[in-house]
């Protein structure tokens, strides 16, 4: 009798904070909780592909993909430096022709 009174008042205690714990639980459905979950296990997988798939790459092949992508961020920066000198010789010309205008 002792037996089975501890074991519904341990019933009783666990259901009891169970109940306390889901209530404080996220109130989203299931499928959007499965769905947030499915998508980081997801990219947690995808990341390890990639990992996998650079670690299974030759050396001389990172190097060249390395070297390729310098590459472009320089030409990427020439770009921006040719459009940024363009842009100060057009304020230059305006500056130039106000302060003509001005003089005659």
């Amino acid at each position: 009798m002792k037996t089975l009174c501890l074991v519904l008042a341990l019933l009783l205690v666990y259901t009891s904070v169970a109940y306390c714990v889901s209530w404080d639980e996220d109130k989203r459905p299931y499928i959007e909780r499965f769905r947030e979950i499915e998508a980081a296990y997801k990219q947690r997988f995808l990341d390890s592909q990639k990992k996998k798939k650079e670690a299974e790459m030759p050396s001389s092949k990172r190097a060249a993909e390395a070297k390729r992508k310098q590459e472009e961020a320089q030409r990427i920066q020439d770009a921006v430096d040719e459009q940024l000198n363009n842009n100060m010789k057009e304020r230059l010309s305006y500056t130039e022709q106000i302060v003509n205008s001005l003089i005659y």
